[in-house]
C-alpha cells in the first residue's frame, strides 16, 4: 500500500467533494463502492456533492465538468482487479484512490495491491456487498479528515 498525501493538503481546504463514478468492470461494485466512498466522506467532516448532482454533469464522453456546483475537488476510484480467489470465500482486489483539487493538483492518493476480501457471511451465505464496504473503509481510513474552516 502506498499513501501519498500533498505536503500542503490543508493550505487547499478541499470540504466540498465530488464522488466520481467508480472505474471498475462489475456494475455491484462500481454502483456500491461509489455510494460507500460518499456516505464515508461525511464521517471525515467533508461535504460530499450530492451523486445524482455529480451526475448531471458528466457528459457523453464520461467527463465531469463542475459548472455551476460547488466542488473544491474530485474523489476518483479506479478498481483493476475484482475476482474471486480460490473457493468463493474470498474475492480479490486491486486499485487506487485520488483526491484530486479543482486546480488539477493531486492531493491525495492510495493504492491498494492485490487484497483479498471476505465474502461470506457467518451463515456461509456470500454476500458480496461485505467485501465492497470493506474496500471503501480501506481507502477512507486513510483519507485525511477535512482542514477545519479558517479560524478553527
Amino acid at each position: 500500500m502506498i499513501v501519498n498525501q500533498h505536503p500542503e493538503f490543508a493550505k487547499f481546504r478541499p470540504t466540498a467533494i465530488a464522488v466520481l463514478p467508480v472505474e471498475a468492470s462489475n456494475l455491484e461494485l462500481r454502483k456500491q463502492l461509489r455510494e460507500d466512498v460518499y456516505k464515508g466522506l461525511f464521517d471525515k467532516k467533508y461535504s460530499a456533492v450530492k451523486l445524482a448532482s455529480v451526475d448531471s454533469h458528466i457528459d457523453s464522453n464520461g467527463q465531469f465538468d463542475a459548472g455551476d456546483l460547488v466542488v473544491d475537488a474530485t474523489f476518483v476510484v479506479n478498481i483493476d482487479t475484482w475476482k474471486p480467489m480460490s473457493g468463493s470465500e474470498r474475492y480479490q482486489a486491486r486499485g487506487v484512490a485520488r483526491m484530486i483539487h479543482k486546480s488539477g493538483e493531486l492531493l491525495w492518493e492510495c493504492s491498494m495491491p492485490d487484497r483479498g476480501f471476505k465474502v461470506q457471511n457467518r451463515a456461509g451465505e456470500t454476500e458480496v456487498s461485505m467485501a465492497i464496504s470493506e474496500i471503501a473503509q480501506f481507502f477512507l481510513e486513510r483519507l485525511p479528515p477535512a482542514p477545519p474552516p479558517p479560524g478553527e
